[in-house]
């Protein structure tokens, strides 16, 4: 799956499936369970109306914080910034922020795409948080002064009532396919907007707003990672009832992971079951009593996570000892056996007390010793979960806007929705997760194409922009950066310039640049083991070279192979501008637009390949050693959902017996368990 969406839709479907874990519908809350959509209800007389002021002063302050967040971020910058002076006019967007009566609909529109090319690469969305304050702002301006509005509203109400009734019959029967459905996302926008039909707008998020992210990984896989043995020798030094005793124990057990139901968050039971053996000796004057013990020690310490943190609750232990006399010595020459025998009787009445007292104090410095060496372990997972989880999503604008843990028996689960207020969710219950599958990820069309467009909406992406964003992550450059696609030549290019051209082509790869579109640059449709997907882009630049508004789309079906499932493309790569007509309504590209668009077209061969291999998915840091997993099944649904499972990995078959190994990196979930004999004595 991670290869897939990289070279389908990267890099926006990587912030999606980030959302590590999914559900199957067990104990999520309701918003994601299944329900069965009730008639949409009429706009009533208040679904449209004048705009009060009050609501106007509301959107002009929304714009007026959010450029002093822009302005404050600013001010923070290198001073060599390249964005640190762009092509906004500020001081016409105070002016109009600052006086909502004379505020202008169309200056506002001009400014919001003004902001939004303002948006580059990786960083945080800023210009786009801004762009939407505008948007709102204009739009209630606009409404403010349409004599029609009230009329506007209830078309734009019927429009989607009938969107809505289609998504209730998909909601019914998923074979009705989610195909148009989408249609219904800038109504809703409008609508949320100039805060109008607060009632529809209530129905249409309850039947299309469901979770739209679902993952799942079995209790078997998060185990190898968690799971190990206990083997350990050491010294026993104490003194008990006033007997000093000496020697030595061994304690052997496994540091187990437990899944525990729970509905509320994800409950993970880190476990300890371990039993140590003790030889001692300690004595009295001239008697010397020889000693074996056997202590049962039990620690358990449970770790919650849920949608913003990872904590763990204090340690539980328990410790039961039972020992014996192996043997008496007397050092005297005179009443030696008398002496034994008082002796004797003397350990066995001290047994039980001497037993208790132990195990008192095997018990505490178990607690003490597992809730050290836990502690570290959740405080590192609590880190990566807010560092390399939450807090790059949050910054991005790609932090789910709901996000559910939960674990039964054999599972964790999570389920997310990513929906904006102007957008919509899933429609329909995810399908089952595949038999045998102990990773899977059910993925809604609707999750990859609004968080693409949290993402990518209006931003510009530079070849500079992306290579130093890998290399940031140290992670090598894909072919397809690297290598610079064959120079173009057509009837309008040849002779000396064109000879220039390809002479310049052996230098290196050309720079390009990307501006995607501020309405919907990634579209996704769906349908029963097929996905197309549609990348929009409002300019693109190849070396001296640019062009306006083009679509680059390609359709793939799922089939089965020897190797596995992979994806087959269906026809060619249709680059394109949107509608068919290019720039003035033309039918055909200039010569420079029929440059780049064969640029465009032989880079984009390079990523969507006539077929995709799924490979096996490599894992992360504690779960390497688990991986990769094999896919086990892909699947896509007219509906909209695609459905992909990950199998165990194949077992390693050694000629001759192997030396057990610990599983690499198990210390990030459960740290080595340092014991002592003394627990035991």
């Amino acid at each position: 799956m991670g290869t897939v969406v990289r070279r389908l839709l990267a890099p926006c479907v990587a912030a999606v499936v980030v959302c590590f874990v999914g559900t199957d519908g067990k104990g999520i809350k309701a918003d994601v369970s299944v329900v069965t959509p009730a008639p949409v209800p009429a706009a009533t007389a208040s679904s449209g109306g004048p705009v009060p002021a009050s609501a106007l002063d509301a959107a002009a302050a929304r714009v007026r914080a959010a450029m002093k967040a822009v302005a404050d971020s600013r001010k923070a910058a290198p001073a060599d910034d390249a964005e640190a002076a762009p092509a906004i006019d500020w001081q016409s967007l105070e002016l109009q922020a600052s006086n909502p009566s004379a505020a202008d609909p169309a200056v506002l529109r001009k400014l919001e795409r003004a902001i939004r090319s303002q948006s580059r690469g990786f960083d945080p969305p800023m210009h786009a948080s801004l762009a939407d304050a505008v948007r709102r702002y204009g739009r209630l301006v606009a409404a403010s002064r349409n004599p029609a509005f009230e009329a506007d509203v209830g078309k734009q109400v019927a429009d989607l009532k009938a969107l809505l009734e289609k998504a209730a019959a998909v909601g019914r029967d998923a074979a009705a396919g989610f195909a148009g459905i989408e249609k219904a996302a800038p109504i809703l926008e409008s609508l949320h907007d100039t805060q109008q039909a607060a009632g529809v707008l209530a129905e249409a998020r309850r039947i299309v707003g469901r979770a739209n992210v679902f993952i799942d990984a079995r209790e078997s896989l998060l185990a190898q990672a968690a799971s190990r043995p206990v083997d350990e020798v050491a010294p026993v030094d104490e003194v008990i009832l006033g007997i000093r005793q000496r020697g030595s124990g061994h304690t052997q057990g496994f540091v187990l992971l437990d899944l525990v139901p729970s509905q509320e968050s994800a409950a993970i039971d880190l476990v300890l079951d371990a039993t140590n053996h003790s030889h001692t000796r300690g004595g009295r004057g001239p008697v010397t009593v020889c000693s074996r013990g056997t202590t049962d020690l039990d620690a358990r310490r449970r770790i919650h996570l849920d949608d913003e943190r990872v904590w763990g609750l204090p340690v539980e232990a328990n410790a039961s000892t039972q020992s014996a006399t192996e043997g008496i010595g007397v050092r005297a020459h005179l009443g030696r056996n008398l002496i034994r025998n008082i002796a004797s009787r003397q350990a066995a009445s001290m047994r039980p007390q001497a037993d208790a007292i132990s195990a008192g104090r095997a018990r505490d410095r178990l607690r003490a010793r597992f809730d050290s060496q836990t502690q570290e372990a959740i405080e590192r997972l609590s880190t990566n979960y807010r560092t390399q989880f939450r807090d790059p999503l949050v910054l991005h604008d790609l932090y789910p806007e709901m996000l559910h843990h939960n674990t039964t028996d054999d599972a964790i689960h999570s389920a997310a929705r990513k929906m904006l207020a102007g957008q919509i969710g899933a429609a329909t219950s995810p399908p089952p997760t595949a038999d045998g599958a102990v990773l899977s990820a059910r993925v809604h069309q609707t999750a990859i194409v609004n968080a693409a467009a949290a993402w990518l909406a209006g931003r510009t992406f530079t070849k500079d922009q992306v290579e130093a964003e890998y290399r940031r992550r140290n992670r090598p450059l894909p072919e397809s950066l690297t290598k610079d696609v064959e120079d173009v030549r057509d009837e309008n290019d040849a002779g000396e310039g064109g000879a220039a051209r390809r002479d310049a082509a052996k230098d290196g790869p050309k720079p390009w640049s990307v501006r995607f579109a501020v309405e919907r640059p990634v579209e996704l449709e769906v349908d029963d083991n097929r996905v197309t997907a549609t990348l929009r882009g409002d300019s693109f630049t190849s070396g001296d070279k640019t062009v306006g508004p083009m679509e680059v789309k390609a359709t793939y079906r799922i089939e089965s192979s020897p190797a596995g499932p992979r994806l087959v493309r269906e026809g060619d790569i249709v680059i394109a501008p949107p509608g068919g007509k290019w720039a003035g309504d033309r039918d055909k590209p200039t010569p420079t637009e029929r440059v780049i668009r064969l640029r465009l077209k032989r880079r984009a061969e390079q990523i969507l390949t006539e077929k995709i291999d799924i490979g096996p998915l490599s894992l992360p840091g504690q779960f390497e050693a688990a991986g990769p997993l094999p896919v086990h099944h892909i699947s896509s649904r007219k509906d909209g959902w695609i459905n992909v499972g990950w199998r165990q990995k194949d077992p390693v078959v050694y000629e001759s017996s192997p030396v057990p190994v610990m599983v690499s990196g198990a210390d990030v979930i459960a740290p080595a368990f340092e014991t002592s004999a003394a627990v035991s004595r």
